[in-house]
């Protein structure tokens, strides 16, 4: 998906976790607290859901404040998961989860 905003959602790397993610979500800053960064992110749910997932998981950097504020709102919870940015070593990012079951 493209526009003023851009989604990127892929099925599971891991057959061990069966959960698809959703890698990366840009809106651009005049498309801003519109509900777009919302409707993108029920549209990967619907999606992971269509695909009979029994979850969906994410990474988010741990300093992007309304990123996680928006994943909370659509149910994602924060596992132990941490990571260094790879372009951003001395940044971390956290894998946050959602139960689609």
């Amino acid at each position: 998906m493209s526009g003023p905003w851009e989604l990127v959602a892929n099925d599971p790397d891991d057959p061990n976790d069966p959960r698809p993610g959703l890698v990366g979500m840009f809106v651009a800053p005049a498309e801003r607290g519109r509900g777009v960064g919302r409707a993108l992110a029920e549209a990967v749910i619907a999606w992971a859901r269509d695909r009979r997932a029994t979850g969906l998981c994410l990474w988010v950097t741990s300093t992007n404040y309304s990123a996680i504020k928006l994943y909370t709102s659509c149910d994602f919870r924060r596992t132990s998961q941490i990571r260094p940015v790879v372009h951003t070593p001395t940044v971390t990012e956290f894998q946050m989860v959602s139960d689609l079951g």
